[in-house]
């Protein structure tokens, strides 16, 4: 057997504000997590959160409906890693895989997005709260490279899949607590890659939407069909943003939001924590990547 004894410590700190006005009510909300202590709340950042969530809730009181339709849309860092975990990361999980609940089954070695597009799942980056150095079947933790260049190369695994797909175990499994079975789960999860600045991608786009932090969304991983309600959208024109939007979200098929890919920005940061459900339980994760531009994006609003 294995033994592996860890002392791992965590903290995240959320606030969430609300503003109403003439019967509309909007939200705001501003989040840090990362691998520590209390020292965490010591930082300029912990100590912004009411500030930043409170200013967003009012930014939105003052904004118009997102008008709906297909645009070029830009998608800022935290929405870049809202997409890289929830619509494509969990059909990456290889017991998904293997119940034929991930429209990525069979397609390993196949091109799945453009070739300026990689993604990943790493949970050895030290100072995020998706960090572990072994997951919960003691096996060492390791970087999962699941895009390169484009080509779909690995899923992530745990003991059991590894073993049912004649592969070698790269330390995916984790539990919520001691009495929880481990599954497979992701943990920092992002998209690499950079094919112009961020000032390029705005340049091009006459007529678009830039679309600004993740609330919630679905995912049908079998399908690859996903919807994220949005923090904020701005209407681009001539590369300058504008008119500010509420109520948005965006919605597709992951494979062919990866094959309409126009551009990633210079700008990569990870950085958005949160907790992952699956099953029942619940795991750290962060989430990251460049400003990322992609064509024909379905955006809709509330009626």
């Amino acid at each position: 057997g294995t033994v592996v004894r860890t002392e791992e410590r965590w903290l995240l700190a959320a606030c969430s504000a609300w503003a109403k006005s003439d019967g509309v009510t909007q939200r705001g909300h501003a989040s840090v997590g990362n691998v520590g202590g209390y020292e965490l709340m010591r930082t300029d950042a912990a100590a912004r959160l009411g500030e930043e969530a409170a200013a967003q809730a009012v930014r939105l009181l003052d904004s118009k409906p997102v008008p709906a339709g297909k645009f070029t849309v830009i998608l800022d860092n935290k929405m870049t890693g809202l997409l890289a975990h929830e619509a494509f990361g969990h059909a990456c999980e290889a017991d998904a895989v293997l119940a034929g609940a991930s429209v990525l089954e069979g397609r390993i070695g196949q091109k799945v997005a453009i070739e300026d597009v990689s993604l990943v799942d790493d949970p050895t980056v030290k100072d995020t709260f998706g960090y572990f150095s072994y997951d919960w079947e003691g096996v060492k933790a390791r970087k999962h490279t699941l895009i390169e260049g484009g080509v779909l190369k690995g899923f992530m695994h745990n003991l059991e899949t590894s073993n049912r797909m004649g592969l070698t175990p790269n330390g995916s499994a984790r539990s919520q607590a001691y009495n929880s079975p481990p599954i497979i789960r992701m943990s920092n999860t992002y998209v690499e890659g950079e094919s112009m600045t961020k000032d390029e991608l705005f340049e091009d786009v006459r007529e678009g939407l830039l679309i600004q932090g993740g609330q919630y969304g679905y995912v049908e991983p079998a399908k690859g069909q996903f919807m994220f309600k949005c923090d904020e959208a701005y209407e681009i024109r001539r590369g300058e943003t504008g008119q500010r939007y509420r109520d948005a979200s965006i919605s597709g098929l992951i494979l062919e939001v990866l094959n309409n890919v126009e551009g990633l920005g210079d700008d990569f940061t990870l950085g958005d924590p949160g907790y992952c459900g699956k099953n029942g339980q619940s795991a750290r994760t962060t989430d990251g990547g460049p400003h990322l531009r992609v064509s024909n994006m379905v955006v809709g609003g509330l009626a």
